[in-house]
């Protein structure tokens, strides 16, 4: 597999985010573990996190070299005639979200992906996307 699997949820106690292994007992008992850890008592180790905020890691780094997760807000500079950034806009784009897609063709295609809008994060990320906050953290999300 070449993209790494991995999660973040804000602590329930209050310390941030935590990164790692996703450790779901029920709906509401979850936690996260360092993907390093290597002892044997897991359960004390993991971190207790909200569940409502746990994101998967895209597999997508943006132009500052930081990672995306779901629920990551991002701008995309857009660039206009001649290629320079400061003759490009920048705007605001909406959550990225995780969703099943089927495409029809000559057979039906059923594949997950991360996208913004019904845009795939992929073709996105080859515009000079850039995670300028997240769903849990902003009150306002651009729609």
């Amino acid at each position: 597999m070449d993209r790494q699997i991995k999660f973040r949820g804000l602590r329930v106690d209050g310390k941030g985010w935590e990164y790692g292994d996703l450790i779901q007992y029920s709906k509401t008992e979850i936690k996260i573990l360092d993907q390093f850890f290597r002892e044997w008592d897991i359960l004390e180790a993991a971190s207790d996190v909200n569940p409502f905020t746990v994101g998967q890691f895209t597999g997508i780094i943006d132009k500052n070299g930081k990672e995306i997760y779901e629920g990551d807000i991002c701008r995309i500079m857009m660039r206009r005639k001649y290629g320079h950034e400061k003759d490009g806009l920048s705007r605001p784009l909406g959550p990225v979200e995780f969703s099943r897609i089927s495409v029809r063709d000559e057979s039906l295609y059923v594949f997950d992906t991360f996208n913004i809008k019904g845009t795939s994060l992929h073709y996105l990320a080859s515009m000079e996307l850039e995670v300028i906050g997240n769903i849990h953290e902003q009150s306002e999300v651009p729609n």
